[in-house]
């Protein structure tokens, strides 16, 4: 008569066969291991040759700041009004144009920071961006 493996009779099985996984995963190694070199058969092809222009290096980042008494710093060194004209000419005859950083102190009145920020747009450059600090939640 066929009893069944878990009757009352008998304990339960509690170890895992694993003959048959490791059965089906050599089947699957020999499997891969045949098809993978038919696999990489590449197409020949005759590729066109063309010179081209290497890529422009990364433009650096100017950063101009406004200080509270009305001081113009370039990069952390403070500049003369004249001079920063100079350099924003030199700044945006440069390829590729850098783009500006425009930082100003909280107690700077607001003409004085569009006078700057029309200073920098008058001499070509368009890439300008205001820098503040986040606000605490």
């Amino acid at each position: 008569m066929f009893q069944h493996p878990y009757d009352q009779d008998q304990e339960a099985l509690s170890e895992i066969n694993i003959t048959p996984m490791v059965d089906v995963m050599l089947v699957l190694c020999l499997i891969f291991l045949v098809t993978a070199p038919l696999v990489q058969q590449a197409i020949p092809l005759d590729l066109p040759r063309a010179a081209a222009q290497p890529l422009p290096a990364k433009a650096e980042t100017v950063s101009l700041a406004l200080t509270a008494t009305g001081g113009i710093l370039w990069n952390g060194t403070p500049v003369s009004p004249t001079a920063l004209a100079d350099r924003l000419a030199d700044l945006a005859g440069r390829s590729p144009v850098p783009p500006v950083l425009l930082r100003a102190d909280a107690k700077t009145p607001y003409d004085r920071v569009a006078g700057l920020l029309a200073k920098v747009q008058k001499s070509g450059l368009s890439q300008v961006a205001l820098v503040t600090q986040p606000s605490e939640p």
